[in-house]
């Protein structure tokens, strides 16, 4: 049963952002680390609409925790069974009504998670396009969207691959803080919205139809 949380007066109280994020999460007993990711991917992005897949085999239930993000205006819909994104493929441990055994080999166990995981983003990008959301992150419970902020000991990028010309052009963009290294000016926005947002072209604006 898939279960959609919303409160539309709630989400119009948000602080104005240029536009919102939202993400595809799928989950199984995630539950010690999903609070700390949720708080930092609502204030960093800002993430505003979230769907997530509880694996059948997971023996936790996060909904109590995505609860309380609903009240503070995260967008959420929950996907309780593999039923409510399948998509079956041609393989045997692709079919919605594959049954895991203590014979399945971990080849095919692996196998079936990874179909599971690739049919439930397509199933996600499709719906979030179809609501007209834009930006939309795809990662691991434990991975994070971060700023990549320039350390003044990190030396020349490796990109550079010893082009003296190279080197010289990266360094004298951080001293003078040109344009061409957007990593030094990170401090002047708060979320990845309003920077993406400062720097966008408009050159590669899409007009409405």
């Amino acid at each position: 049963m898939t279960t959609n949380f919303h409160t539309s007066q709630q989400l119009q109280q948000q602080p104005s952002y240029p536009f919102a994020f939202s993400a595809c999460l799928l989950i199984k007993d995630s539950n010690i680390i999903l609070p700390e990711w949720l708080a930092y991917h609502y204030t960093v992005l800002p993430l505003r609409r979230l769907i997530v897949a509880i694996d059948p085999h997971s023996h936790t239930n996060p909904r109590p925790l995505l609860d309380k993000y609903n009240q503070i205006g995260l967008n959420i819909t929950i996907m309780n069974n593999d039923k409510d994104y399948w998509i079956d493929g041609s393989a045997p441990h692709e079919k919605l009504n594959f049954v895991i055994t203590n014979s399945t080999s971990m080849s095919t166990i692996k196998k079936r998670h990874d179909h599971r995981q690739r049919v439930f983003y397509r199933t996600c990008f499709n719906k979030l396009h179809k609501e007209g959301m834009t930006w939309t992150i795809a990662v691991d419970i434990d991975e994070y969207i971060a700023f990549n902020h320039y350390d003044e000991n990190e030396g020349k990028p490796s990109s550079c691959y010893g082009n003296t010309t190279c080197d010289e052009m990266y360094l004298k963009s951080i001293r003078d803080g040109t344009s061409t290294n957007k990593r030094t000016k990170f401090n002047n926005v708060s979320t990845a919205a309003e920077y993406i947002n400062s720097h966008a072209d408009g050159l590669f604006d899409v007009p409405d139809s």
